[in-house]
């Protein structure tokens, strides 16, 4: 098999994989001093949806129970993985790390 023909049949395979990936949007909210990590995404067809826990709760207490359950979900609808965004709740971190070395210093 040529070169050129195996590019092009990797490229495939990849288009095809992003295209069925589950996308989750992360949001952290704090409350009493703890922070809650809340997972939503939107299946064709449905409307947005929050990831539930066993319990029925939406509050995870680690982003590695959300990307388990986010996981758990897509192989359920027969998605080929999750794509994971979570820059707001990056951002968010940074700035409260920002905010605790500030007081630090003084």
């Amino acid at each position: 098999m040529p070169k050129g023909d195996a590019r092009s049949e990797k490229t495939e395979k990849t288009e095809k994989t992003v295209e069925n990936t589950l996308e989750i949007r992360v949001t952290s909210n704090e409350k009493d001093g703890v922070t809650y990590f809340e997972g939503s995404t939107e299946i064709a067809g449905l409307s947005r949806a929050k990831l539930t826990r066993a319990d029925g709760t939406t509050k995870f207490t680690t982003t590695g129970a959300l990307r388990q359950a986010a996981n758990r979900l897509a192989t359920k609808y027969g998605y080929n993985g999750v794509t994971i965004n979570d820059t707001a709740v990056q951002r968010k971190s940074a700035k409260r790390a920002s905010a605790t070395a500030t007081q630090a210093q003084s």
